[in-house]
């Protein structure tokens, strides 16, 4: 189901000019891997895991529009341990608490030692055309709000017309979010969903566009309530200049 979904949704992305899609996290390309070549001017790619970066290299590799960056992706650059599972595309840099409730027969599969980039490093390597519309997937599991926290802190968000990210229905890592948390920050942002998947209603994934017109009206009113106390401000110097004149 969720198959048909992600074509829904990349036939959704193909009907404008799209400039970088930028990946974070293998648990994301499926949806990558439905758009054709050339369908963006620019792909970013991040994975932590080597053995997923090897099978992305050898997919990827001579596309010189394709950028893979091996590391994942946290508040601040140096070595990180990611923790492997039995599930594909579930290894985390957190301990898999809620995913363990989930699914009871998943199984550590090891840990590593992986290297880690910051949001806002990641963000240098992309291109925000100003003329194309942008695309984050977020597919670093349990790091789905510490990304959109950094994007926000960076005035980054912005940049992407369109977000995808899972949902979960409760914390899936340790210090995680759940999807309603992660909903209501995207919106708070000015996200509005275009569609869902809830094929697996412990999973489901939305589809995420960014409401430009609401972001003007919020800037608009953000600019006239600071006129406003400017204006007040300016009125209670006066009265002040005033009142020492006339008691002077």
């Amino acid at each position: 189901m969720i198959d048909v979904w992600m074509r829904g949704v990349a036939a959704q992305l193909l009907a404008q000019p799209l400039g970088t899609v930028l990946n974070m996290g293998s648990s994301g390309i499926a949806l990558l891997e439905m758009l054709p070549r050339g369908a963006a001017q620019r792909v970013v790619l991040t994975e932590p895991d080597p053995v997923h970066v090897q099978a992305l290299k050898r997919q990827y590799g001579s596309n010189p529009a394709v950028t893979i960056v091996h590391a994942a992706i946290t508040e601040a650059s140096g070595p990180a341990t990611l923790h492997r599972f039995n599930l594909a595309h579930a290894a985390a840099l957190r301990t898999a608490s809620g995913l363990k409730t989930l699914f009871p027969g998943l199984l550590d599969a090891g840990q590593i030692p992986v290297p880690t980039q910051t949001v806002e490093a990641v963000l240098q390597v992309c291109d925000f055309d100003t003329k194309a519309e942008h695309v984050l997937i977020i597919g670093a599991s349990g790091e789905e709000m510490a990304v959109i926290d950094a994007l926000i802190a960076l005035n980054a968000m912005q940049f992407f017309d369109h977000i995808i990210v899972p949902l979960p229905s409760h914390p899936l890592y340790e210090e995680s979010a759940d999807g309603a948390a992660i909903r209501k920050r995207l919106e708070s942002a000015g996200f509005r969903v275009t569609s869902q998947d809830m094929s697996d209603p412990d999973l489901p994934f939305v589809y995420m566009r960014l409401n430009r017109d609401w972001l003007a009206l919020v800037a608009e009113r953000q600019h006239f309530a600071e006129a406003k106390d400017a204006a007040e401000a300016r009125i209670n110097e006066l009265a002040s200049e005033r009142d020492a004149a006339e008691t002077g």
